[in-house]
């Protein structure tokens, strides 16, 4: 079964960031496991969990909920030596991925 080690890096402004719940982000990524919370500053929080599954269509529908920030999507598929990127602003995504 695959198995994404996902980093979620959530940047955007300080009144925004300060309602931002990441446990909200528990319920809008299906099959999230092991949610950690890495850095919580003012203008930036960083979330490290795990999936089953790419989530970058639960990453655009987040970026669609808080559109005055920045979604940054980090995540390794170990087994298919797979590593991506994603970028997401307001319902849009940018996306990258390379195989080792």
């Amino acid at each position: 079964m695959p198995h994404y080690n996902t980093r979620l890096t959530v940047v955007g402004p300080v009144p925004t960031l300060k309602r931002f719940d990441a446990k909200w982000t528990n319920k809008v990524i299906p099959g999230l496991q092991y949610l950690e919370l890495l850095e919580c500053s003012p203008r930036r929080i960083v979330l490290q969990f795990t999936t089953p599954a790419l989530v970058l269509a639960a990453v655009t529908r987040l970026s669609r909920a808080w559109l005055s920030v920045v979604l940054l999507l980090d995540y390794e598929e170990e087994d298919k030596r797979i590593k991506g990127l994603a970028k997401a602003k307001a319902g849009r995504i940018e996306h990258y991925q390379i195989r080792y």
